[in-house]
């Protein structure tokens, strides 16, 4: 098991939680499940119609862990907001593979940003920590994000 260690800025500011999952069975798209993650995008375009994210009580704490490690959550938005940017501005949601939709489906339940990493691409233990400058990744649908 990969050990991951927070870097002490973020200590007492970003909880981390881990399900690691074995014997997986990814398919580029599953239709049962993608009528879950509409249903669940409708129910969250009904009850947040008309109202812009920083109006979403659900979002503020994503928004907040933003604020206390220093980035502005209008500009570098949290993935939950972003998906249900998407919902409200009937953008739709991007289909990557079963793992990643389930992924989708959880952060949109829980408006949480949440993380999808593949351990075999992993080589030694992880610190948590802020970007520095010059790195970045690249966003779906986006431009690279860099710190």
């Amino acid at each position: 098991m990969v050990q991951i260690t927070l870097e002490p800025a973020l200590q007492g500011v970003v909880r981390l939680g881990v399900i690691e999952g074995e014997g997986l069975h990814i398919r580029d798209h599953d239709e049962r499940m993608w009528k879950e993650v509409e249903r669940l995008a409708q129910r969250l375009k009904t009850l947040y119609a008309g109202r812009e994210p920083s109006q979403v009580e659900a979002l503020a704490p994503a928004r907040e862990l933003y604020k206390r490690v220093g980035m502005d959550p209008t500009r570098y938005r949290p993935s939950s907001e972003a998906l249900l940017r998407r919902i409200l501005k009937d953008q739709g949601l991007p289909r990557i593979n079963t793992l990643v939709d389930v992924c989708t489906w959880c952060s949109l339940d829980f408006l949480l940003p949440i993380g999808l990493h593949d351990l075999d691409r992993i080589q030694g233990d992880l610190l948590l920590r802020r970007g520095v400058a010059g790195e970045g990744y690249e966003a779906i649908g986006k431009e690279r994000l860099s710190a």
